[in-house]
């Protein structure tokens, strides 16, 4: 059986159908209604926008400017992540997470507490810096990397 699509062939079609999408399913409300304070503020000026929405100047050339960036989209407007560009990785020695790993296999009921006194004595011996008990507790599963 042949499946007819609407507009198919048309030029252009391709690019409305992603444009309506965009527009009706990808703004969120709070971009929504930056666009309608930034509609406000066209019509009818900055006083009466700072009053009537209460916001800041400041804010509003904000918005402005990230409206044009984003080509005047209103999905220009959502909200960007809050996640750090850089977060910290998580790099403790090999020779430690061997040593946690070797406690862990020998003394299976062992706490972290306990486990972690037997690691200070290996990293002062070996000239490491030693985690702390929580980073003890996390690394349990770690598999012998050689």
């Amino acid at each position: 059986m042949q499946i007819h699509r609407l507009w198919y062939g048309v030029k252009g079609s391709g690019s409305l159908r992603k444009y309506a999408i965009r527009w009706s399913r990808m703004a969120t409300e709070k971009a929504k209604h930056k666009h309608e304070v930034l509609s406000f503020w066209r019509k009818h000026g900055l006083a009466a926008t700072i009053d009537a929405y209460h916001v800041t100047e400041r804010t509003l050339y904000r918005w402005k400017k990230q409206f044009k960036q984003g080509d005047c989209h209103v999905g220009a407007l959502d909200e960007k992540s809050k996640r750090p560009k850089k977060i910290r990785k998580r790099d403790w020695s090999i020779k430690i997470k061997n040593e946690i790993r070797k406690q862990r296999d020998e003394h299976a009921n062992l706490g972290k507490e306990k486990v972690h006194k037997h690691l200070t004595s290996f990293c002062q011996a070996n000239k490491l810096k030693c985690p702390s008990i929580e980073v003890v507790g996390f690394v349990k599963t770690v598999k012998s990397e050689i």
